[in-house]
């Protein structure tokens, strides 16, 4: 991008599809997005520079972080370090205390992320943290555009909070429950959700208990030591049970000073960097500028600008890739982008609990098998991602059943012996009378 002065400035784009038109959801929340963004101020918050209409659509153009995301740096050689992944979710936590306190036009905005996971956070080259992607965050104030039935469940399934999937209510305490899972993932090498499936995470909502027993299970994985009591603070079931995103803020720092390992600065400054990719889009070949579009002869002929057309895996069905010349611009099909009740064919399995539409029987049989059993867990931890936590033993499942046979049995041999009473007794009747 460069300015009406002449200044040249490497820029994100994020882009709406071209089909889309001026009464489209996704339009007024890419808005929505760029006006919550004009309120934060925070360094670990993605800044925004403006929303414009770029060869007839909508962009908004936010800072460029060189770097990777979360996700990238806890996986393979070279992972981010325990102290180092301590300090980014340290700084996340401190940008979600700064989000939910920052004034907004009728008071603070309460805001909440939503969509909080590791590909949402960014590590830069020189060891920033960036939060990304305020697309489906809710903030409090009467100049929201969105204010649709898809308020009701948005987000990752896999790093949903339990209130997720049966209030729709918004509250902080949900991101700290997501942030909680990217910790989680960091430090155990593994997803927090073993089977992340709509109607199973549904049932563990409706089910403390049940919930209760996988956190114990899952907790022992995380290394080191230090951190399990937070994760388990974090992980907690009820969210008023859960540390603010100050405290957590606040004891990954005093966490992270006690371990030992590579800073998240000398990790940064020892990473082996990928060299930022290039792709064919519909802009390629663009000047963008702000102002006189003629360059300035002060400033010589201005470079070729460098505009990133690699959407992120959580922008909305709705958000695009630019497609090279010829190409259809098809959405990427992402498992863990946000998701709505519209996409599905019936309302989540907790909220149709809580209406009464099922019952804890149906959600007794969903979560069969979800629930670790202790001893296993200790023998072998289960595979990475996709790998089915093992099954719940069913042996003691009979024995209601028997119990219930036992007492039919002995009301009918009870009753066989009044009627044998009564035969009985109607002998020694006719015999008394005949003799």
């Amino acid at each position: 991008m460069r300015s009406s002065g002449g200044l040249e400035t490497a820029v994100a784009l994020k882009l709406l599809r071209s089909d889309l038109d001026h009464a489209d959801e996704a339009l007024h929340r890419l808005r929505d997005e760029a006006r919550v963004l004009g309120h934060l101020d925070h360094p670990a918050i993605v800044r925004a520079f403006d929303i414009v209409e770029l060869d007839g659509r909508l962009a908004l153009i936010t800072e460029l972080i060189d770097g990777e995301d979360l996700d990238a740096c806890i996986e393979g050689e070279g992972a981010l370090t325990a102290r180092a992944l301590l300090q980014v979710i340290a700084q996340v936590a401190d940008a979600l205390d700064a989000a939910a306190r920052s004034p907004g036009d009728n008071g603070p905005l309460l805001l909440v992320h939503r969509d909080i996971k590791p590909s949402n956070i960014r590590i830069g080259r020189h060891g920033q943290v960036k939060l990304l992607d305020f697309g489906i965050a809710w903030f409090a104030g009467d100049d929201r555009e969105v204010r649709t039935a898809s308020e009701m469940m948005v987000g990752s399934l896999p790093y949903m909070a339990p209130e997720r999937f049966v209030e729709r209510d918004h509250h902080p305490p949900s991101d700290v429950f997501s942030l909680a899972c990217c910790l989680f993932e960091g430090l155990a090498g593994e997803p927090f959700y073993v089977e992340p499936r709509l109607r199973v995470l549904s049932g563990l909502a409706m089910s403390p208990e049940r919930f209760e027993e996988v956190l114990d299970t899952r907790i022992p994985l995380v290394e080191p030591p230090e951190a399990r009591a937070l994760l388990a603070d974090m992980l907690k079931h009820a969210p008023g049970s859960r540390p603010t995103a100050r405290e957590v803020a606040r004891r990954c720092d005093e966490i992270a000073d006690d371990l030992r390992g590579a800073s998240l600065r000398l990790w940064c400054a020892d990473r082996a960097w990928p060299e930022p990719g290039s792709s064919e889009g519909s802009l390629t070949g663009q000047t963008l500028s702000e102002g006189p579009t003629e360059p300035d002869p002060a400033f010589g002929q201005p470079a070729t600008p460098r505009i990133v057309t690699t959407s992120s895996d959580t922008i909305d069905p709705l958000m695009d890739v630019s497609a090279p010349a010829g190409e259809p611009n098809v959405p990427p099909q992402n498992t863990d982008r946000p998701v709505a009740p519209p996409a599905f064919p019936s309302i989540p399995v907790g909220m149709a609990i809580k209406n009464d539409l099922i019952s804890q029987a149906e959600v007794d049989t969903v979560l069969q098998g979800v629930t670790p059993e202790v001893k296993a867990l200790e023998k072998e931890k289960p595979n990475r991602l996709s790998a089915p936590l093992p099954e719940e033993p069913v042996a003691a499942s009979g024995g209601s059943n028997k119990l219930l046979i036992g007492v039919i049995v002995l009301f009918v041999l009870m009753g066989l012996l009044s009627v044998g009473l009564v035969v009985l007794l109607a002998v020694l009747g006719i015999v008394a009378s005949l003799l």
